[in-house]
């Protein structure tokens, strides 16, 4: 089956589900536009299941044991951006 890269749009909010097929591997996390998007390598064919995303701003706290693995960071409007990845949800 063939392999593809999808762009998914994200909001810059606490946590956020994004469906996605099960699998997809997260390549990177860029501005496109003002609006944060991520690019996922995935297989379209595979079943969706939701993927939990968190964003946090520098300087702001949080649970490192929940958070998940870091994918990038990203610079809008004087803010800094780092995008987490905690999985598919159960």
């Amino acid at each position: 089956m063939n392999t593809v890269i999808y762009k998914y749009e994200l909001e810059v909010a606490d946590w956020q589900d994004v469906k996605m097929p099960l699998g997809g591997e997260i390549l990177s996390i860029q501005l496109q536009g003002a609006k944060p998007t991520i690019w996922v390598k995935l297989a379209p064919h595979q079943p969706v299941g939701e993927r939990r995303l968190r964003i946090v701003g520098t300087g702001h706290s949080f649970v490192d044991a929940l958070i998940g693995d870091y994918v990038g960071t990203i610079q809008s409007d004087g803010f800094v951006w780092h995008l987490f990845d905690a999985g598919y949800c159960a």
